[in-house]
């Protein structure tokens, strides 16, 4: 009887619980099943949860799944995974219900260990069950029916005997590896091998886990080891209620040891030797309560595993809770109070409710409304335990004493000239009297007869604007309106006066609702109102406002509580906000932290004698002991997760992410940048900042967007640097760097320009070399010309000119030779023919291939005279304007010539048959004569022939020259046209 006693007292102790539940996941949340076996955080941050149904990366914001599929050897094994674990080279080891399987991270791609050597397996399968990591090379499992390890480096299975049955294994310093057996034997397996079966006095306790705390450096158990084995330090594993049989344990410190169970979740204090049972919160549910795996993060989180998916426990998750006045009802607050065991609240148009905190339940008090009974409302409460009454009720019909253990409500009468409008909207209570402020006055009334003892009229226009708030320092009251700013009266004085009248600064306030008034510890008045947050100090009369440029200004702020740190924390419209006086830091909380309020009201605030806060608002009440909200001071780790490349056709992702390092196109250019902030607590609160150094001249503030957009990126390197704070405002200030490089377009490469550039020098130098060609051939047509007129006109007019003298001797002598004068007109045709050609060589306009062709033409009905001439032209319209150069026409032209020439003066053919023709770039002459001919193979190389040839070789073509006697002569030029 003793002992039950004394476990009873154990289990009413107060043990230290998690702190409350800030996140939970299930297939809701995108988890792939609710089922979840084994959770782990790997080296870089990221929580792995295994389930019945697949594996998943946790980053705070979603989460990415794996599955096994049939077509793909690179998948999971199975989509059962039952274990994670990681080795010292970051390589993920994954248990699942058929084999092991590593993780390759740059991939995302999985291989695959099924294969039992020499083991026989019922199943044919090897369903891991639960997987340590011994060292740095042994990953020890266990399954159903066999236990073992996977040798890390040589990639291979080892078993122990097939007759130890596992039901769980441990992993201690130096390799020590303990297996509780199904059997209820306990044995120990060294780093070398080395197997011993530890004795264990009374009976054996089966299915039940064993656990090394890495805080204790203990071994749970169930059962006791002999006095005489000092070589291990043991803890047993207390009994749970119930005979509730534990299934998976956890060291979370030096204190607390969490067990998991079928029946919930238990925190067993070792200072204390006392429980208590881990709330889930309104997520739970009976699944909730079959506990799978417990996992204790780098930062000291709790994640558990359920049938109902992942509950995460956040040490740096804020303690706000709720009170749901009623459910499916309004549950807007307008004035609180404290009162015996229980807090009075009025619901807006709901009258009074009474709120019990231990029993979680709230009552609604009824009492008599007096008129007008369709439009009660209550302004203001205050608790005077001096009064029969006990609570002071300041409503729209006046003054009332209201008594919640009789429910008797009683009206106070106030100065007649208030009867019209009766409302009471402020109380200031004091030991024994009673100050109420009404539309038209300020009374002091005796609390315990309820008599008027003193009356000041409001000197503002009554109904424009009212009193919200009394305060009294020393003989001094503050009194705030709504819309006059604020009075000041000292007790004996008949009127109330404006505070600007005595501090200049305190006129500004004059048109700004001010809705509370609180005196801090250190004798500060703070005014909470329309505008933000004031500071006025009676001593010295000094009047600020310290919301300029901060997230106070323009803010309302209707209620002020002070804690035990001199923190002010503020029921304002935007949510709750903690100000720090000394260091002026702002914090700001909202839904996102557990509050459901996101608008407090005034009125609606006080504190505990514990140091809890509560604030009213339209959803009901925020309670909180500020006390217990820490600071996320983890920074948070910051990784780019992936960049997607956008062009005209396609979006895709480039290599070298892992590597931190990309290798873009010219016309790859336009990307986004997918990052995040691994931070567990509130990740929505994480802020982000980027700046991609060479193209942002600043920061980017990104807020908590998690990607940056890039258009149309000119070509060069990059360098991508991104930071981000958690959800309290620490800033990784590393962060994450993504290299990226753009190549430029081939005509902005510098091998581009160098061609450019000798590209350019190369023409130049062919237009130099050209022009320099230009002018030798110039110069050559004037050495050609030179050479003709000396040749042809020279020779001529000396023959002119000799012929001449002849016949000027002649005449002397007393008669001239007619031969003589036709020599002299013959001469002179000649040599105006050769004139002809001469000036038809060097003109310009004549020169395509056309040209020459009607050149020839002429020049042959010219040389042949009466004989007849049978000339045909094959050549293409297009073909006849093909410019040819001055020195190639000039040579076809007088080779054509001395050919007719010869066949004019030997041939004596009576007929000519002359053919031009064009075949691809080659210019073929075909000339043909029925006259006497000569044998071509006796012939000598006279000057007709041998200047055939020469031009012939000038022009690079071919020439075949046939004759025999009496059968005529044929010439045939082939010549390549440039």
């Amino acid at each position: 009887m003793q002992v039950l006693v004394f476990l009873i007292v154990l289990w009413v102790q107060p043990v230290p619980i998690l702190q409350g539940v800030s996140q939970h996941l299930d297939t809701e949340d995108g988890l792939s099943n609710n089922i979840v076996y084994d959770i782990y955080q790997d080296r870089e941050g990221y929580i792995w949860i295994a389930t019945e149904n697949g594996l998943n990366r946790f980053d705070g914001y979603s989460f990415k799944k794996f599955y096994h599929s049939r077509d793909d050897s690179s998948s999971l094994s199975s989509n059962i995974v039952r274990s994670i674990t990681e080795d010292e080279n970051g390589t993920l080891w994954i248990g699942t219900f058929n084999g092991l399987n590593s993780f390759n991270r740059k991939t995302e791609t999985f291989t695959r260990y099924i294969d039992l050597p020499k083991v026989a397996v019922a199943t044919n399968r090897l369903d891991l069950k639960q997987m340590q990591l011994s060292g740095n090379d042994k990953l020890w499992f266990n399954t159903l029916s066999i236990t073992g390890w996977f040798d890390i480096r040589n990639k291979e299975f080892h078993f122990i005997e097939p007759n130890i049955e596992p039901y769980s294994i441990s992993i201690g310093k130096g390799g020590r590896t303990f297996i509780q057996t199904k059997e209820g034997r306990l044995l120990e397996y060294s780093d070398s091998g080395e197997k011993s079966e530890l004795f264990i006095e009374g009976e054996k306790y089966v299915q039940h886990p064993i656990h090394f705390g890495k805080y204790t450096n203990k071994l749970w158990t169930k059962s006791a080891f002999p006095a005489s084995e000092v070589s291990i330090s043991r803890a047993n594993i207390p009994e749970l209620p119930n005979g509730i049989v534990p299934t998976i344990l956890l060291e979370i410190d030096e204190d607390r040891l969490l067990i998991g169970s079928d029946e919930g979740l238990f925190v067993y204090s070792m200072k204390q030797m006392s429980w208590g049972n881990v709330d889930f919160g309104e997520k739970a549910s009976t699944l909730t309560n079959s506990i799978r795996s417990l996992y204790q993060d780098n930062n000291g989180g709790i994640w558990v595993g359920t049938l109902n998916g992942v509950f995460h426990f956040n040490p740096y998750q804020k303690p706000f809770t709720h009170i749901d006045i009623a459910e499916k009802e309004s549950d807007i607050v307008m004035g609180m109070a404290e009162w015996k065991d229980e807090i009075l609240i009025n619901a807006f148009s709901r009258t009074l409710i009474a709120y019990n905190e231990k029993e979680k339940s709230t009552r609604e008090l009824n009492f008599s409304i007096p008129p007008p009974r369709d439009f009660f409302q209550i302004w203001d409460i205050e608790i005077s335990e001096e009064t029969n009454g006990v609570a002071w009720l300041a409503t729209n019909a006046g003054l009332f004493l209201y008594n919640p253990e009789k429910e008797v409500l009683k009206h106070i009468p106030l100065a007649k000239a208030d009867e019209s409008f009766p409302a009471t909207f402020s109380i200031f209570n004091e030991q024994d009297f009673l100050w109420v402020s009404s539309v038209f006055a300020l009374y002091k009334l005796e609390k315990s007869s309820g008599e008027i003892i003193k009356v000041i009229k409001s000197p503002f226009q009554p109904l424009a604007s009212i009193i919200q708030d009394i305060h009294k320092v020393g003989d001094t009251f503050l009194i705030a309106t709504e819309g006059d700013g604020i009075f000041k009266y000292e007790e004996g004085d008949s009127t109330m006066k404006p505070l600007g009248a005595q501090v200049e600064d305190a006129n500004q306030l004059q048109t700004v609702p001010v809705w509370d008034l609180y005196e801090s510890k250190d004798n500060v008045i703070w005014l909470g109102t329309n505008r933000g947050l004031y500071r006025f100090n009676l001593e010295n009369s000094a009047f600020d406002f310290i919301s300029t440029g901060t997230a106070l200004e323009n803010t309302v702020i209707f209620s002020i509580q002070e804690d035990g740190l001199q923190n002010l924390w503020l029921g304002t419209e935007k949510g709750l906000i903690k100000y720090n006086p000394v260091t002026q830091k702002i914090t700001s909380y909202s839904k996102s932290d557990g509050i459901l309020n996101v608008e407090f009201n005034r009125k609606s605030s006080f504190q505990t004698e514990d140091g809890r806060l509560f604030f009213g608002g339209i959803e009901g009440i925020t309670v909180f002991n500020p006390a217990q909200i820490q600071s996320n001071p983890i920074v948070p780790p910051v990784y780019i997760t992936n960049a997607q490349v956008v062009t005209t056709d396609s979006i895709f992702t480039p290599n070298g992410l892992l590597e931190k390092e990309i290798n873009l196109g010219w016309n790859q250019n336009t990307l986004e940048i997918a990052y995040t902030a691994l931070n567990f607590t509130n990740p929505s609160q994480n802020l982000y900042k980027y700046k991609l150094e060479g193209y942002d001249p600043t920061w980017v503030n990104a807020g908590d967007d998690r990607t940056a957009r890039y258009v149309q990126l000119p070509h060069g390197e990059y360098t991508f640097v991104v930071q981000a704070s958690n959800n309290d405002g620490i800033w990784n200030t590393d962060g994450a760097t993504l290299q990226i490089n753009i190549t430029p377009p081939f005509w902005k490469t510098w091998w581009f320009r160098v061609f450019v550039f000798l590209s350019a020098l190369l023409i130049l130098w062919r237009i130099y070399r050209y022009r320099v060609k230009q002018l030798l051939e110039i110069e050559r047509v004037k050495l050609r010309i030179a050479g003709d007129l000396h040749d042809e006109i020279g020779s001529g007019l000396s023959g002119i000119a000799l012929t001449g003298d002849i016949l000027s001797k002649q005449l002397n002598n007393g008669g001239a030779k007619p031969e003589l004068v036709e020599r002299i007109t013959q001469s002179s045709r000649s040599l105006a023919s050769s004139l002809d050609t001469i000036v038809w060589l060097i003109d310009p306009k004549k020169e395509t291939l056309g040209d020459l062709i009607s050149k020839c033409q002429i020049t042959a009905q010219e040389l042949l005279g009466d004989k007849r001439v049978k000339l045909s032209i094959e050549i293409k319209e297009k073909d006849g304007y093909k410019v040819m150069s001055s020195a190639h026409r000039r040579n076809l032209f007088l080779f054509f010539k001395e050919a007719v020439h010869n066949i004019a003066k030997h041939s004596n053919a009576d007929e000519v048959e002359i053919q031009f023709s064009k075949k691809e770039e080659y210019l073929e002459i075909d000339i043909q004569d029925n006259g006497v001919g000569f044998n071509s193979g006796e012939a000598k190389a006279g000057r007709g022939i041998g200047t055939m040839h020469q031009r012939a070789k000038e022009l690079q073509s071919d020439l075949m020259l046939e004759s025999r006697i009496g059968e005529g002569t044929s010439i045939k030029l082939k010549a390549k046209i440039p």
